[in-house]
């Protein structure tokens, strides 16, 4: 089944649907990236300021891609 077809069928997201829709569309290690960047830089708050620029950049190929 697709992804998005049991994303409808659960009626919601979740991480595991996420991670698979990411490598789908080849951006999984960006995906890796920004989901690091979001547990362990806004909720764990442990990432030092060189750590959090570096998973900005990479995040940031995520907005570059979805603009193609």
């Amino acid at each position: 089944m697709a992804v998005i077809d049991l994303v409808n069928k659960r009626k919601r997201w979740s991480s595991e649907l996420l991670y698979k829709a990411a490598k789908m569309l080849g951006i999984l290690d960006v995906w890796k990236a920004a989901w690091k960047l979001h547990q362990d830089g806004f909720h764990e708050m442990i990432l030092s300021s060189e750590l959090v620029e570096f998973y900005s950049i990479k995040v940031n190929e995520i907005v570059n891609f979805l603009k193609e």
